[in-house]
């Protein structure tokens, strides 16, 4: 759900949020120091998370720059932690993009002089890729690859995100994406016009419950059995 949030004068930096975060009177910790003690690391990350949901929370683009300045400077902390950061960090940026590609259009729309606006999806797929790669057993890797299948394909690399969706559908059969990432396969194979692949795609997207994509799919079918003139 998008969090409403509002602008506040200023943004804590980290290191000052991580100096109140330790118990009072002990000395702050060098940046650079590679120590193992993750607990002040894990309540810093509790507390950006909090300014997150926050209704009177700082503006969005705020809390993304808090999220890129812990991965930078803590680049040593536990796995699941930095796992964690890059997952909030990709959700952030997706949001924030849409947002702002949202009002721009709207300002286009009602002034439409030189080019229109492109959407621009640049930190979410890095983040996201990073977590892939770093991360293979993250716990939510359906819904970053579904996420970023989406990002890919509406960015116009609908051939790399044809192949997240093909790995989603292939290692998370019980994910509640997968009637959608087989209907997204099935839209990418008929552009391809490989019928017989839309075909396979848009039969395993009517597996699925939800009857939305049920009434597209039928009726993507109708014209794929139409040209592979199977009527």
């Amino acid at each position: 759900s998008t969090t409403k949030m509002i602008k506040t004068k200023s943004t804590i930096p980290n290191l000052i949020a991580l100096c109140l975060i330790l118990v009072a009177g002990t000395a702050c910790v060098s940046f650079k120091d590679k120590r193992s003690a993750n607990e002040p690391l894990q309540a810093l990350m509790q507390e950006i998370a909090e300014k997150e949901r926050h209704p009177l929370s700082i503006e969005r683009q705020g809390i993304i720059q808090e999220y890129e300045d812990f991965l930078r400077q803590y680049d040593h902390v536990n796995p699941d932690l930095r796992a964690e950061a890059l997952k909030r960090l990709g959700d952030l940026s997706l949001q924030t993009s849409q947002q702002y590609y949202m009002t721009q259009m709207e300002n286009y729309e009602k002034e439409p002089e030189g080019p229109p606006p492109l959407l621009n999806y640049v930190k979410t797929i890095r983040s996201y890729q990073e977590l892939l790669a770093s991360h293979p057993d993250f716990p939510e890797t359906d819904q970053v690859l579904y996420a970023l299948a989406r990002t890919l394909t509406e960015t116009g690399r609908k051939k790399q995100g044809a192949h997240y969706l093909q790995q989603l559908v292939r290692d998370y059969p019980d994910s509640p994406h997968r009637q959608e990432a087989f209907f997204r396969l099935g839209e990418y194979w008929f552009e391809q016009q490989d019928y017989p692949a839309a075909a396979r795609s848009y039969e395993e997207s009517l597996k699925g419950g939800d009857p939305y994509f049920i009434d597209k799919t039928r009726y993507k079918l109708g014209w794929v059995y139409f040209n592979l003139q199977n009527y």
